[in-house]
């Protein structure tokens, strides 16, 4: 099966979709017909990861101009106006600039905002598939499109005008579209991260930032629904904070 679109994107993540409706959205009155979208991700279903879920004030500044604010405000963003940092006894407050603001969520409800958002968008498709691999054309070596394959079915080929790989920080194309690269990308930290209830932080609207001696910072915010996300930095990798037989034990 052959597909043939103006823009392929790889990744529905939170690059994807947000590109996806900017390109549908924003071109309309220079076209005679909008773009012709697809915007491949190999699961649609809600994500369950604690990244990207403090969204500084440039991004939202960015959302803004993309037109995807409602993303932020049908899923009940927590308003946050700067850092209260601790060094042991020492606190100061980093405030944002006036009339800026920085947003907390939870990570999966955004994402499926934001895919909502593109399906909105006109002569989008999300297409819930696996990307397998980059078609070159032979002769310019340019990508021209992809093979993919849905659940349980054969491989089929999309090609477009324009492939947009956004399909995250451990990227299987990245290699394919960058080439050799100076260096190989080592994980230099790791971050473990808890959900606390009823918390009640030192100064209200701030995001807490706690710098410790020989350890990375602790970091804690507000999410919706009367929770707080704690994030931990870690040298090594976190033990599976999911398993039953660890407990966490909060002191006061």
């Amino acid at each position: 099966m052959l597909s043939s679109y103006d823009i392929l994107i790889v990744g529905a993540g939170v690059a994807g979709p947000a590109l996806a409706h900017a390109l549908a959205t924003k071109t309309c009155d220079n076209r005679r017909a909008p773009l012709r979208i697809a915007l491949l991700e190999r699961s649609l279903s809600k994500p369950d990861r604690i990244v990207a879920e403090l969204l500084q004030p440039g991004g939202v500044t960015a959302l803004k101009q993309l037109g995807l604010e409602s993303c932020l405000e049908d899923l009940g963003s927590v308003s946050l106006l700067g850092y209260h940092v601790l060094r042991g006894e020492q606190g100061i407050c980093a405030s944002f600039p006036e009339g800026h603001d920085a947003r907390a969520f939870e990570h999966g409800a955004f994402v499926m905002a934001l895919r909502d958002r593109a399906r909105q968008a006109p002569n989008v498709d999300v297409i819930e598939i696996t990307v397998l691999g980059l078609i070159e054309n032979e002769d310019t070596h340019r990508v021209i499109g992809v093979r993919a394959s849905k659940a349980g079915g054969q491989p089929e080929s999309y090609f477009a005008d324009l492939v947009i790989v956004a399909d995250g920080s451990t990227s299987k194309f990245r290699t394919a579209v960058l080439g050799s690269m100076l260096y190989e990308p080592s994980h230099r930290g790791y971050l473990a991260g808890l959900i606390l209830k009823d918390l009640k932080l030192a100064v209200p609207q701030y995001a807490t930032m706690i710098v410790l001696k020989r350890a990375g910072p602790v970091v804690l915010f507000e999410l919706p629904n009367n929770e707080h996300r704690m994030l931990v930095e870690l040298k090594e990798s976190p033990p599976d904070l999911k398993d039953p037989e660890i407990s966490v034990t909060a002191g006061t």
